[in-house]
């Protein structure tokens, strides 16, 4: 019985760092991913109609989660933009009128914003530009030791090793389904769907990016 409990507290002893990262990571990662996926959702439904303010309040939303809620909400913004580029200006004046509206959704969420905005905002950047010395994380990777981040090559690895075979073989079965279709020319979600998994990777490609 001894050595049945032994083998069971060295079991989570070793679990730990695995429970704290699904605990921790968890309370921002699974909305944020949440409301991406609602966002890109929105994006290509409502851009275009009356109702676009919707994007909107996911924005504000996403502001509050991350900053990196919103680094990766451009690059869909971006693709919103390019295809109503037919209508470029009245294209911009709703991104514009989105960011806005996204700006107050935040500052309604966030109380302590209202008194001191700037301070806080250059309290923000400042952190965010300094991340490097306020997380000063050492990676192993590939037998090698780097500081703060691993090889450009690092989100890749990290990718393969962490998600599960299946959904891997799906992805790639869809993708050539949809190339195979031409629906990348027809319908346009797929270009937002593309978009939005490419951006986390090369996101995370990038030097200033943490590991």
């Amino acid at each position: 019985r001894q050595i049945l409990w032994t083998a069971i507290s060295l079991g989570l002893l070793y679990l730990l760092p695995r429970f704290f990262a699904h605990c921790h990571f968890a309370a921002t990662d699974i909305p944020l991913v949440i409301c991406l996926a609602l966002l890109t959702v929105c994006l290509h439904e409502f851009f275009s109609t009356r109702h676009f303010w919707i994007c909107a309040l996911l924005l504000g939303f996403l502001a509050c989660l991350k900053i990196t809620g919103i680094l990766l909400s451009i690059p869909l913004l971006c693709v919103v933009l390019a295809e109503n580029r037919t209508v470029w200006k009245k294209a911009c004046k709703k991104i514009l009128l989105l960011t806005l509206i996204a700006g107050i959704v935040f500052l309604l969420l966030n109380p302590d914003w209202w008194f001191s905005p700037i301070s806080r905002a250059r309290q923000f950047i400042d952190f965010n530009a300094h991340w490097r010395e306020a997380a000063p994380f050492t990676v192993f990777f590939n037998g090698v030791f780097y500081l703060y981040r691993g090889p450009f090559y690092f989100p890749f690895a990290i990718l393969a090793i962490t998600t599960p075979l299946l959904h891997l073989f799906l992805g790639t079965i869809g993708f050539f389904s949809a190339w195979r279709q031409r629906l990348f020319r027809v319908d346009s979600r797929w270009n937002l769907i593309i978009v939005g998994l490419l951006s986390p990777i090369l996101l995370l490609m990038l030097p200033t990016s943490p590991t």
